[in-house]
């Protein structure tokens, strides 16, 4: 996981969006608070790297419906929000 690529530009094009839903067990939540942030983590600003450098696991799996649009910023959710009323 990156927010960047991490592959050579000539392979850039073998970089898969990932966008997704996270879902924790409270356990593991618990846990992930419990640790320390990684050095990955803070640099990437994936909360994710921090179970995976921690020896978590975490699934995947592909979406069976294409995801709909980012929601990083109070803008984004304002769009998404328009884009729920709109379809109903």
């Amino acid at each position: 996981m990156a927010r960047l690529p991490v592959l050579p530009a000539r392979q850039a094009s073998r970089v898969t969006p990932t966008p997704g839903i996270y879902a924790y067990r409270v356990a593991a939540l618990q846990r992930m608070a419990a640790l320390p942030p990684s050095a990955l983590e803070r640099l990437e600003q994936l909360e994710q790297l921090r179970a995976l450098e921690h020896g978590m696991d975490i699934r995947v799996a592909d979406a069976v419906v294409a995801p709909g649009p980012d929601v990083n910023t109070a803008a984004d959710l304002a769009a998404a929000e328009a884009l729920l009323a709109a379809i109903g």
